[in-house]
């Protein structure tokens, strides 16, 4: 029990720190690493799907995702690159750089979605 609660302390400590401040890439990885779990999974999609950050932490928070597996981020990834994607702006860069995220990250390189949008 105690081991689960200082978990889930250290979880929640570490997301707050997220969203306060610019966390360095690798804390990111390491942290990743050694709690990896359904909770911080979710909320790590939690905040790339609500947009507070800039992309560089968006695009660095997916490629967690999509390193260790997670469906949902897959799944995020794929629904930004099947929309329409505009011919300039923000959004049509935020596509590009998600899609050269699930390139380099994603299990199966996102090919077939990547595909349909080329």
């Amino acid at each position: 029990l105690a081991i689960k609660i200082n978990k889930h302390i250290i979880l929640n400590g570490f997301m707050d720190m997220l969203d306060k401040r610019d966390v360095i890439r690798s804390l990111i990885t390491d942290f990743c690493y050694i709690y990896w779990c359904d909770k911080l999974a979710e909320s790590i999609l939690e905040r790339v799907e609500s947009d507070k950050f800039d992309i560089d932490k968006i695009l660095y928070l997916l490629g967690a995702l999509l390193e260790n597996g997670y469906k949902k981020g897959y799944e995020y990834a794929v629904s930004i690159l099947t929309q329409p994607i505009p011919n300039n702006g923000d959004c049509r860069n935020k596509a590009i750089e998600i899609a050269t995220c699930l390139i380099s990250k994603g299990y199966d390189a996102g090919w077939d979605t990547i595909w349909g949008v080329i």
